[in-house]
């Protein structure tokens, strides 16, 4: 959940923090791990950018 979630808005720290609140899980260390590898290994272009230029393209 925080890597995909740390690739998507490409927020890896405050996923670490928003989950550990969330799901009361103290160790953070886990969680910022996660979040670092689906951060550095998701695609550079935000998903939210890329879906709104194939949606140009498309019209």
């Amino acid at each position: 959940m925080a890597a995909i979630n740390a690739a998507v808005t490409r927020t890896p720290v405050s996923t670490t923090l928003l989950l550990s609140k969330l799901t009361n899980f103290s160790p953070l260390t886990p969680i910022l791990f996660a979040s670092l590898i689906g951060f550095f290994l998701a695609p550079k272009a935000p998903l939210i950018e890329s879906q709104l230029k194939s949606q140009r393209e498309a019209h």
